[in-house]
């Protein structure tokens, strides 16, 4: 990635994590990214890689929940990253490994704890309209505009994605297995975070959008002390 500084990459990530045995030639690069004004996303499934983002929103691509989720990112450290995923996947997915990989590259611990909390429901609606089905590696979910494309993603994925948009979080509770190749196009000028976007939503994934109370999980990023400290 010739707009940022390497931070770590090929390693063997069973001794991360037990769960990526068997995916030690993958190769995951996790880079400072230096361009304020470059952001975006790779729709190749078989090359997974977002840049230009934050770690607070990188963190919450690899646990799939949304940034108010993840906490303990102090502004100053909240730098700018990209990641692609290269080589052999195995049976682990992406989100096993940036879980395993960003944590070891930057120098924290990540613990996830569940709280009662205030949710958006994503829940299959009858008659609603046919899914796409989809066929190798997960992809990533990226947005332009007043659209979104997922390609061959789970409606988890999406679920995940769209929750910074909605300004809350989103659970699937569809009971869809598998994944999709999925299109959203809102309407001219509707803002994400409207009750029109959830409307137009709902009827273009084929779901109903609900408000909800759930066991939500949360991440905290524990930093280490500085040498000397309390």
């Amino acid at each position: 990635m010739e707009h940022g500084q390497d931070a770590g990459t090929r390693r063997g990530l069973e001794k991360i994590n037990p769960k990526l045995e068997g995916v030690s030639l993958l190769e995951v690069r996790i880079t400072r990214w230096l361009d304020d004004s470059v952001a975006g996303y790779s729709s190749d499934p078989s090359q997974p890689a977002i840049y230009g983002i934050t770690l607070q929103d990188l963190l919450s691509y690899a646990y799939q929940v949304t940034p108010a989720q993840i906490r303990g990112i102090e502004p100053q450290k909240n730098q700018r990253l990209g990641f692609k995923i290269v080589g052999a996947r195995a049976e682990a997915s992406q989100y096993d490994v940036l879980k395993a990989m960003v944590p070891a590259a930057l120098g924290f611990r990540a613990e996830e704890r569940t709280e009662n909390t205030e949710v958006l429901v994503l829940r299959r609606r009858e008659g609603a309209q046919h899914l796409r089905a989809g066929s190798g590696p997960e992809g990533v979910v990226g947005f332009e505009g007043q659209r979104m494309v997922a390609p061959n993603a789970s409606m988890g994925a999406v679920a995940a994605a769209l929750a910074p948009r909605l300004h809350l979080m989103v659970l699937d509770e569809t009971g869809f297995r598998g994944r999709f190749h999925l299109t959203v196009t809102l309407s001219a000028n509707t803002a994400w975070d409207s009750e029109q976007a959830r409307r137009e939503l709902a009827e273009q994934l084929g779901v109903s959008i609900e408000r909800a109370r759930r066991d939500v999980k949360f991440v905290d990023v524990r930093w280490p002390r500085p040498q000397g400290g309390q």
